[in-house]
């Protein structure tokens, strides 16, 4: 039986356009994130959100090998890839405050919002980290 050396390459290629268009739009959208955060008086609050998805996905790469070995590649990755949901919902705070930028709902508040933002970023990073 001859193997194909090129059987896999138009998958391989697939998935890694797939990567490549994800993280060009994921990218860009972080950094407008960061501007439009200090539109809304967060100040700086999108920058540190960056460095936080970058913390964990730096340590959810060193966990992914564990997490691959026990569950598999494709439940790992699709399980992990779930923890950017709270991330996307948690934008929503932030979104609300545009509307109102005088609010003084505790939801609104800038120590609530930074407090979320963070924790759903690190959850965020590790996502990516292990997948």
């Amino acid at each position: 039986m001859i193997i194909n050396p090129h059987l896999n390459f138009f998958k391989a290629l697939l998935c890694s356009a797939a990567f490549l268009l994800m993280y060009t739009s994921l990218y860009s959208a972080q950094n407008v994130q960061s501007v439009l955060f200090e539109l809304d008086k967060y100040g700086s609050l999108g920058f540190y959100s960056n460095a936080f998805v970058y913390l964990g996905q730096g340590t959810g790469s060193i966990f992914c090998v564990y997490f691959t070995s026990k569950f598999g590649e494709s439940k790992s990755m699709a399980w992990a890839s779930l923890l950017s949901l709270p991330f996307l919902i948690s934008l929503l705070l932030p979104a609300f405050k545009s509307r109102d930028l005088n609010s003084q709902s505790f939801w609104l508040s800038n120590g609530f919002v930074y407090t979320v933002i963070l924790i759903t970023s690190l959850m965020n990073g590790l996502g990516e980290g292990v997948s």
